[in-house]
């Protein structure tokens, strides 16, 4: 008896949450799926290797960087709901304009499928926000693991 009264409290306390954080409403999302331009490859490399190492960097100019951090945080969502294992923003100590996006997916496959199948509409316009405020627009780097094996 005690464990259901347990979890009858932690259900109702999870209910009162949706005041203070409410779901993100899907119903205005466009969900149609968006193909991405294919990163480019070295031929030769192993596809499947992992895990890929993706940098993208952002100069943002003082004020518009208010702007960019709420953006940021919606790319950071898109990013780890179409296969990015982990997500983090930098900002560089010595040049506070420049902003880092790092992030790491399993394989180059499944990076392919973040560009290919993974986004959508809404998707591309967070990209898309965040780009907006660069200036000059971002660059990405691509980066496979390496095989440390002689």
């Amino acid at each position: 008896m005690p464990a259901f009264l347990a979890a009858a409290v932690v259900m109702a306390a999870g209910a009162a949450t949706f005041w203070c954080w409410p779901f993100q409403s899907i119903a205005d999302m466009d969900r149609s799926t968006v193909r991405w331009p294919e990163p480019q490859f070295v031929v030769g490399a192993d596809r499947d290797a992992g895990p890929v190492l993706i940098r993208v960097s952002y100069t943002v100019a003082a004020d518009r960087e208010r702007a960019f951090r709420p953006v940021m945080g919606r790319l950071r969502q898109s990013r780890l709901r179409t296969g990015a294992l982990d997500w983090a923003l930098y900002q560089d100590a010595g040049n506070p304009r420049l902003f880092i996006e790092q992030f790491t997916v399993p394989s180059w496959e499944e990076h392919l499928r973040q560009h290919q199948e993974r986004q959508t509409a809404t998707d591309l316009g967070y990209h898309d926000d965040a780009a907006a405020l660069s200036d000059p627009p971002p660059r990405t780097e691509h980066y496979l693991a390496a095989d440390l094996r002689e």
